[in-house]
């Protein structure tokens, strides 16, 4: 049995654990101008663990790579991942990916299991890793990232020199009611799973430990 925080469980695997290509590292590199050519790495535990070349065309990024069958044999695989420009209104444009299964546009294309071919997350079934955590870590983990954001945490936030007083304020007010949020998610869990009451729960917190 899981403590808390340990979520909740599901058959579905996480996006984080496959290899990824997402639109946005590709628009900041220059990378979706046509000719363009490269090698996309992965790695974890500081080891190199994938490795796929790409050569960007006018409407297309072609992946080239090598993969195993079920039998260890080496599989040669190349990929067309279709490119979408859309306009934005003040002009340039936002660039998606066609998903190739069901042609429905997004930024972040999946690997398959066999890495013999791409898909965005909806068709491979996965999910977000934040998604398995109990929902006062989530909203606890968003307040956190909205603290760090400013460069402080919940005791002590410094407006950025860049950041506006009316956009500082908002932030700081939107971080602070996450974290309180958190707070009464977790008072909920905490009456839920021990069956307290609030003024119990609320003597329990303040309780000096052993005693």
């Amino acid at each position: 049995m899981g403590g808390w925080g340990s979520g909740r469980p599901g058959r579905r695997d996480v996006i984080e654990r496959r290899l990824r290509l997402d639109v946005r590292v590709f628009r900041r590199n220059g990378w979706l101008v046509a000719g363009r050519a490269g090698t996309l790495y992965w790695s974890g535990y500081g080891e190199q663990t994938a490795s796929v070349r790409f050569t960007t065309h006018g409407d297309a990024v072609v992946l080239e790579y090598t993969t195993k069958d079920e039998n260890g044999q080496a599989v040669p695989v190349q990929i067309d991942v279709p490119i979408r420009r859309l306009p934005c209104r003040f002009g340039g444009h936002r660039h998606y990916w066609k998903c190739p299964r069901c042609v429905r546009w997004c930024e972040v294309l999946a690997a398959d299991l066999s890495c013999r071919g791409w898909a965005c997350r909806q068709c491979l079934r996965l999910r977000y890793a934040c998604q398995g955590l109990a929902p006062a870590v989530r909203v606890q983990q968003r307040a956190h990232r909205m603290f760090e954001r400013l460069g402080g945490n919940a005791d002590y936030v410094m407006k950025p020199r860049w950041m506006r007083w009316r956009t500082f304020n908002r932030l700081v007010a939107q971080a602070q009611d996450f974290d309180a949020m958190a707070d009464k998610l977790f008072a909920v869990d905490c009456m839920n799973r021990f069956g307290m009451l609030p003024d119990d729960l609320a003597e329990w917190v303040v309780k000096p430990r052993g005693r």
